[in-house]
């Protein structure tokens, strides 16, 4: 865990972005915000519910206040934004104790954030679940790994796929 830091494209010295200590940090496709975790239990630690659980916060890459939204008492990982960036995907136990691939969709307004609804389970993995959760750039598939091999999944819901990578 560290703080996280922008380092001018010309160069210059690193300025700090968040002040908490934060990891796991994506940009949003304008570049305006940035969403991070908060917490430090270990991520392979599955069912933990407590004061150390990682949530995830977004906030102006250029300063301001964070806004913690999307928190449970249990672990939120791997946060990703949508194509637009409007939506939120990440990886959760909520629902059931097995990692899965969330959608929380996003409101903002004025410098502020917020959630709209709740969460939307989006897969329904049953033993194992996802680890390294990773979006496609056009916000289209996740990819992840879950029983030792990788898996991917169109965002917009459906059943998880067994490929093969295919690296032309």
């Amino acid at each position: 865990q560290t703080l996280l830091y922008r380092v001018p494209r010309e160069g210059g010295r690193p300025v700090g972005v968040v002040d908490d200590l934060a990891w796991g940090a994506t940009i949003s496709p304008g570049g305006e915000w940035i969403a991070y975790l908060r917490g430090y239990t270990n991520w392979w630690r599955r069912g933990y519910r407590g004061p150390a659980s990682r949530d995830i916060w977004i906030r102006r890459v250029e300063g301001g206040p964070s806004f913690h939204l999307v928190a449970w008492p249990g672990d939120d990982d791997h946060p990703h934004w949508s194509a637009d960036g409007k939506s939120l995907y990440f990886q959760s136990e909520r629902a059931d104790g097995v990692k899965n691939l969330w959608r929380q969709d996003l409101r903002f307004d004025e410098g502020r954030v917020d959630a709209v609804g709740p969460p939307r389970q989006l897969s329904f993995l049953k033993s194992d679940g996802m680890q390294w959760l990773n979006v496609s750039r056009d916000g289209r598939l996740a990819a992840f790994e879950s029983e030792g091999r990788l898996w991917t999944l169109p965002t917009s819901g459906g059943r998880a796929r067994d490929g093969a990578a295919n690296c032309p």
